[in-house]
Order: structure tokens, then C-alpha cells, then sequence
């Protein structure tokens, strides 16, 4: 539930805000929230939603930067975010293999 709310909230400011500033940065924290879930592949759904936002924020949102510069950073992010996504599946998979032992 945290998740969500904190998604919606953090896309809403992404939306009002221009682009030029890096709200997208908090989505890191719903996304390391998925390692409360007990789906084992919850880190990369969020990722790609999380993402699929941030490109809607990027059609949307006024920009003051070059629309290229824009276009970068938000692919720049979809990977951070997916590398993100991986090591806390990573961690996910650990904790389990220890606590089954």
C-alpha cells in the first residue's frame, strides 16, 4: 500500500514540476519497498512502472533543458532503476536461500 501511495504522490510532483529538476530520483523508494513483497519479481514490475511514469512525466511536463538532454537522463534512469531492480531481487533471493537453510 506504502508503494502505491508514494507513487502516486511522487509522480504527482514529477508531473507539476519542471523537468529540469530530478524528482525522479524518489522513486528509489517505493522501489526498494518491494523487498517487503513476496513476489520475487515485484522490484522489476515497479521498475517498469516507475519508468513508463517518468516517460509520461518527460511528454508532459514543461521542459527547460534540451528535449535530447531530457531524453537521456530519463533513459539514464530506466537503467539505474532496472540495475536497482536487480540487486534488490538479488538480495530477495538471498535472504530466502539463507533462511531456508
Amino acid at each position: 500500500m506504502y508503494i502505491i501511495i508514494s507513487t502516486a504522490i511522487i509522480c504527482y510532483v514529477d508531473i507539476v514540476t519542471p523537468i529540469g529538476l530530478a524528482v525522479w530520483l524518489l522513486y528509489f523508494f517505493p522501489l526498494f519497498l518491494t523487498i517487503y513483497l513476496s513476489w520475487k519479481y515485484a522490484p522489476f514490475l515497479a521498475a517498469g512502472v516507475f519508468t513508463i511514469l517518468s516517460f509520461v512525466d518527460f511528454i508532459v511536463s514543461p521542459s527547460r533543458y534540451s528535449p535530447v538532454f531530457e531524453l537521456t537522463n530519463r533513459i539514464f534512469f530506466a537503467a539505474v532503476l532496472f540495475v536497482g531492480a536487480y540487486f534488490i531481487y538479488w538480495m530477495i533471493q538471498f535472504t530466502d536461500r539463507q533462511l531456508s537453510h
